[in-house]
């Protein structure tokens, strides 16, 4: 106690001279107060980290684990636990996260110039091309060179989401409301749209939501006539599925294992590798297992404590 805060074991015995509440940083002393109680009626022990003011006056990060002790009434009699100085640590963490924005600031920068030298590039070849009139074989090279360009700006694009993986705190999702906003963004004219996760909630990467883009743009891209698109979810030994699936032409079986390789693909061949690489923060996986002529079939497995059903009213 004295290494940690500066004050003796017995200044704070019994709040002697002071309590140890009354060192905790006053704008951090509701949400432990919050946080304590919280678990202490639910009878769970709590762990969490805020800041104190030691004797000399300087702010420390502290971490603490701690539970409450109970008596045959079930009332709370003591509360016992560790707390430790995590101060190191999160100098430590700051200075990565500095580290970090500044390793990110020159390939946005890169990034930006690239995107306004392609704009132009894109400007000039439609201009030549009109230019070039009936010209067959002219016209045919500014169209593949057209083209080419539409995949170095989608290249650009998934960098960036690439870039972006990680540097945000997994929040809880709803998967239904979040699924039909992509639905919606991505305009699927013709295909009937099948949502039966009711209120199931994932903690994930806040770039869930471009996973489900980039699996609806594989059916969009690669499925043939498809005419439905369904989401549901199931319990399989204490793990929620979630699936994905169409009634498209499916993916032949030469390409299943391949798929969320980088680099495969007709397209950019980034879609489904950054899809997996998303999931992947909070530890979900995800699987193709459909059948070749009847449609493509993906599992999205999410372990147990990483997903909940919250009964919301609407």
């Amino acid at each position: 106690m004295h290494d940690l805060t500066g004050y003796a074991p017995e200044d704070l015995i019994q709040n002697r001279t002071l309590s140890f509440a009354s060192l905790i940083v006053a704008e951090d002393r509701p949400r432990v107060n919050d946080m304590v109680q919280h678990e202490i009626t639910r009878f769970q022990p709590f762990q969490l980290e805020y800041r104190i003011t030691d004797r000399s006056g300087r702010v420390r990060w502290v971490w603490e684990q701690g539970r409450g002790l109970f008596n045959n009434q079930g009332e709370l009699v003591a509360l016992e636990g560790y707390i430790t100085d995590s101060s190191d640590r999160k100098r430590t963490e700051e200075a990565l996260r500095q580290a970090n924005k500044k390793l990110h600031l020159l390939p946005g920068i890169t990034r930006h110039d690239i995107n306004n030298q392609l704009t132009m590039l894109m400007g000039f070849l439609d201009l030549a091309k009109e230019a070039a009139g009936n010209h067959g074989p002219v016209c045919r090279y500014i169209g593949k060179g057209r083209k080419i360009s539409d995949t170095i700006q989608q290249l650009i694009d998934m960098t960036q989401d690439y870039e972006n993986i990680g540097q945000k705190e997994p929040t809880w999702q709803n998967m239904g409301d979040m699924f039909a906003v992509v639905v919606e963004r991505r305009q699927l004219s013709g295909m009937m749209v099948e949502v039966e996760t009711g209120d199931l909630e994932v903690f994930a990467d806040p770039l869930l939501e471009r996973v489900f883009f980039n699996l609806l743009d594989n059916t969009w891209r690669h499925g043939g006539q498809v005419s439905r698109i369904r989401l549901s979810c199931t319990v399989q030994e204490k793990k929620m599925v979630v699936i994905y699936e169409d009634d498209g032409e499916g993916i032949p079986v030469a390409e299943k294992y391949h798929i969320f390789e980088r680099g495969f693909g007709k397209n950019t061949g980034l879609g489904l590798f950054l899809s997996r690489e998303i999931l992947s923060i909070t530890g979900i996986t995800i699987t193709e297992n459909g059948e070749p002529g009847v449609g493509a079939w993906f599992e999205i497995t999410v372990s147990d404590g990483a997903y909940r059903v919250v009964h919301v009213v609407r």
